[in-house]
C-alpha cells in the first residue's frame, strides 16, 4: 500500500495515526463504541443539506446453512424474495442492494453442534466460526439458519456491523420485515425501546415528551419513546396499542409507533423515520462499518464539511471540502487523489491519503 503525504494551505496532512430471545430480535450485548450520537448525525445532515440526496448501494451476500445432503433451509427463491422485500423498506430512503451469489453451506455438524437447544448458541457460532470462515469486510453477510433447528431469532451481533444471523422462520409472512430490522441494527439503528429496562431516574431512558430524545433511547427524536412491546398489551391484527400501565420516569404513558421497523411490533412494522434514515446515511458515509459495505464508485468527489471517516473510490478521489479541528479523514483511491483550491484543513485535523482504493465491484 502506498501512502502520499500532502501539504496545502499551510497545513500538513498528517498520517492518521449471550443474549436473550425476544419476540423478534435478540439484543446484542450493549457495548457498542461505534454507535453514532445524534450530534454526529445532525452535523452530517446539516453539512450536506445543500447537496443532492445521497444514494447508497450495498453489497449483500446470503450464506444458507443446510444439512450435508443439501436438505433443509431456504432455497434461492426464498432468499431472492427477501432481497426484494428489503427494497420495499430501504429504496424510499435511497438505499439499494446488489446481491452476491448465494453461498450454501452444507454441513450437518455446523447446524447440529451450534444450536443444541441453546437459544444463544447460534449467535456465538456465527461470530466465532461462520463469519471468520465465510465473511468479508466489503459486504453485508447474512447467515441463515434453517427453521428445522428451532425458532431462532435474528441477531446483528453488534451495532453497527457487517454481518448478521437470522432464522429461516423469519422469512415467513408474519416475520418477513425482520431482516430489515436486523439490517437496521447493522446500519447503526437502535431499538425504539432502547434502554426501556433502566430504573428511574436515568438520563438514558427516553421520556415520552421527547425532552431527552437526542441522548436517550434510540437517539432519534421522531420515533416515539417506547417500552419493550414483548411486555405490552397491543393487537397484532389491527396494529393498535392499548397499554396504560407502561410509563416513563415522569409517569407519562408510552404511545409507541407500532409501524416502526425497529420496534418489536411483529407484522405491523413498515417504515423508517427521517431521523432513522439520516442515521443510516451517516453510518454509510463515515461510520465504522458502513462505507466498506458499499459497491464501489469509480470516482468520488468529497465536498462541504468533511465528517470523520473513510472516503474511497476505485480510481480517483477529489477533495474540496473542509475538515474541522479534531477530524480524522482517510481518502482512498486506486490511482489518484486531488485537492482543489477550496479544500481546507483546520488545525488539529488529520487526513491520510492512501493509494489503495475500494474493492468489491
Amino acid at each position: 500500500m502506498k501512502y502520499l503525504l500532502y501539504s496545502f494551505l499551510g497545513f500538513i496532512l498528517m498520517l492518521a495515526s449471550s443474549p436473550l430471545l425476544g419476540q423478534s430480535c435478540d439484543d446484542p450485548v450493549p457495548d457498542w463504541p461505534n454507535v453514532l450520537t445524534a450530534k454526529q448525525v445532525n452535523k452530517f445532515i446539516s453539512s450536506n443539506m445543500d447537496r443532492a440526496s445521497p444514494s447508497f448501494n450495498l453489497r449483500i451476500k446470503f450464506h444458507v446453512l443446510r444439512e450435508t445432503d443439501g436438505s433443509t433451509g431456504p432455497n434461492a427463491s426464498d432468499v431472492n424474495a427477501q432481497v426484494a422485500f428489503l427494497s420495499n423498506h430501504f429504496s424510499p430512503h435511497n438505499i439499494t442492494y446488489t446481491q452476491d451469489p448465494i453461498n450454501f453451506i452444507d454441513n450437518s455438524d455446523y447446524v447440529d453442534n451450534a444450536y443444541v437447544d441453546n437459544l444463544g448458541g447460534y449467535v456465538q457460532f456465527t461470530k466465532d466460526v461462520l463469519y471468520p470462515a465465510h465473511g468479508a469486510t466489503n459486504r453485508l453477510d447474512v447467515f441463515v439458519w434453517p427453521t428445522e433447528f428451532g425458532f431462532l431469532a435474528g441477531n446483528a451481533i453488534a451495532i453497527p456491523n457487517d454481518y448478521m444471523a437470522i432464522s429461516e422462520v423469519k422469512f415467513a409472512p408474519y416475520w418477513e420485515d425482520h431482516i430489515a430490522h436486523e439490517i437496521g441494527h447493522c446500519l447503526n439503528l437502535l431499538h425504539t425501546h432502547q434502554n426501556y429496562q433502566l430504573s428511574c431516574p436515568n438520563d438514558a431512558k427516553e421520556q415520552v415528551d421527547g425532552d431527552n430524545c437526542e441522548t436517550a433511547g434510540d437517539r432519534c427524536c421522531d420515533t416515539n419513546a417506547s417500552w419493550n412491546l414483548d411486555q405490552c398489551n397491543w393487537n397484532s391484527s389491527n396494529c393498535t396499542y392499548n397499554d396504560t400501565n407502561r410509563k416513563d420516569c415522569e409517569n407519562a404513558i408510552y404511545t409507541p409507533d407500532l409501524n416502526n421497523v425497529m420496534s418489536y411490533a411483529g407484522p405491523c412494522r413498515t417504515l423508517f423515520t427521517m431521523d432513522q434514515r439520516n442515521r443510516m446515511w451517516a453510518e454509510l458515509s463515515f461510520g465504522s462499518k458502513g462505507p466498506a459495505l458499499l459497491v464501489c464508485n469509480n470516482t468520488l468527489a468529497v465536498s462541504g464539511t468533511i465528517e470523520e471517516g473513510l472516503y474511497s473510490a476505485t480510481t480517483s478521489v477529489s477533495c474540496n471540502g473542509v475538515a474541522n479541528s479534531g477530524t480524522n479523514v482517510v481518502l482512498s483511491a486506486g490511482s489518484k487523489i486531488t485537492f482543489s483550491p477550496g479544500a481546507k484543513l483546520s488545525s488539529g485535523s488529520k487526513v491520510k491519503a492512501v493509494l489503495n482504493g475500494c474493492s468489491g465491484n
